[in-house]
């Protein structure tokens, strides 16, 4: 263990620590596939002091699946050691700490994503930022407890504590007056906001502004999406930058910028415009177009356009016709067929899904209908509707 854990020694706050998370980001994301990657604690929060010691939470959907023996060792080959003591109560809680020359430079903390613990980190942080007197309080706070418990670190810890326990009940009022107020007044809820702030946080040296319908607050409701301008100098992972898993998007690259049209697995919408550099997208799923297009009908049908949300879903039905005819050839070992099959007599199976009234549950079903129709011909393939029931609960959570 290093020798200087015991010492509470608070630096001012480092334009390199945003950074540092980047690049440690990166590498863990390949280690850990499916996370969520937050930068949390004091070094993510601009004017904060803190110990060098950059804190990261790891969202996942299964805690057995980050301490098999397999991940454990990508971990140690990145320097991270696990420490099941630590937080020894809680079995959805897995701390690891890096040690270089004797000193702790990054601590992870593996929780459930959506847990009660993973939702204080990001509400905690994203106070802070929010809320200029808290942080300085904060600061005030942490700055009188080194000088008390300097040789005492566990002291300093456990008075901490106590100050970030009052500060987190002052983040719920604050989370749930914002998230009132919103519903309150039919406008959305401020993730457009925190989503802006994350991009600017994960991308320290780029320039990162919004546009469109984000400026003018009338004119969004709660299907709206967030629209981005990115001047970055270097390459960088999009689900890095976002903080999120990407359920679907679209990608265009013109001589001007790369334009990215994102579905996040949360239910959000971002879409960005970049220029100066690469953005390194994920490998995408089996049924990206299909189901970037049902996430773009369901909003459609939520703002009753239902003439584009239809003609949406109807190419997802051809795409299902399309899976129908490759099971005909199948069937009958030829492309050729002079006579009707099974697969024309099932063809207009689910055509009712289309029947009024139209509405976001319409792209869900239209959705399923197509994943258990390609199913039928490939059995490994497994439909993934979750990004799509948290774009129409995002839409219906604010509507009057």
């Amino acid at each position: 263990m290093d020798r200087a854990h015991n010492v509470v020694e608070l630096i001012p706050y480092n334009d390199e620590w945003p950074a540092r998370f980047a690049a440690i980001a990166a590498q863990l994301s390949a280690a850990i596939p499916d996370a969520v990657i937050e930068h949390v604690g004091s070094t993510s929060v601009p004017g904060l002091s803190s110990k060098d010691t950059i804190d990261i939470a790891v969202g996942v959907e299964d805690m057995s699946a980050v301490l098999e023996p397999r991940v454990l060792e990508q971990l140690r080959d990145l320097g991270f050691i696990y420490a099941p003591a630590s937080f020894a109560d809680d079995p959805e809680h897995a701390f690891f700490a890096r040690i270089v020359d004797d000193h702790r430079t990054h601590h992870l903390h593996v929780v459930l994503r959506g847990s009660a613990t993973w939702d204080e980190y990001l509400l905690f942080r994203d106070f802070l930022h929010a809320v200029p007197e808290a942080r300085e309080r904060y600061e005030e706070a942490k700055q009188a407890l080194a000088r008390q418990h300097a040789q005492h670190r566990s002291e300093y810890v456990d008075r901490k504590l106590a100050v970030v326990d009052g500060l987190l009940e002052q983040a719920r009022v604050w989370s749930h007056s914002r998230t009132s107020a919103a519903a309150a007044s039919g406008a959305p809820s401020p993730w457009q906001d925190a989503s802006l702030a994350a991009l600017r946080r994960n991308l320290p040296e780029a320039e990162v502004e919004p546009y469109g319908s984000v400026l003018v607050p009338a004119s969004m409701d709660s299907w709206s999406d967030l629209d981005v301008s990115v001047r970055a100098g270097e390459t960088f992972h999009l689900e890095t930058a976002l903080g999120s898993r990407i359920w679907a998007y679209q990608a265009v690259q013109d001589e001007r910028q790369q334009v990215v049209r994102t579905v996040l697995e949360d239910g959000r919408r971002i879409d960005l415009g970049v220029t100066g550099a690469e953005v390194l997208l994920p490998e995408p799923p089996e049924d990206n177009a299909v189901r970037f297009d049902a996430a773009l009908a369901a909003v459609r049908f939520g703002r009753g356009s239902d003439l584009i949300g239809l003609h949406l879903v109807l190419g997802i039905f051809r795409e299902s016709l399309v899976h129908r005819m490759l099971a005909a050839d199948r069937s009958a070992s030829t492309t050729h067929h002079r006579t009707a099959t099974d697969e024309d007599r099932r063809a207009a199976d689910g055509l009712s899904l289309l029947s009024s009234p139209l509405a976001p549950a319409t792209a869900r079903a239209v959705y399923d209908h197509y994943g258990a129709v390609r199913a039928e011909v490939d059995p490994t393939f497994l439909p993934s509707p979750g990004g799509l029931e948290a774009v129409i609960a995002r839409g219906r959570a604010c509507r009057g």
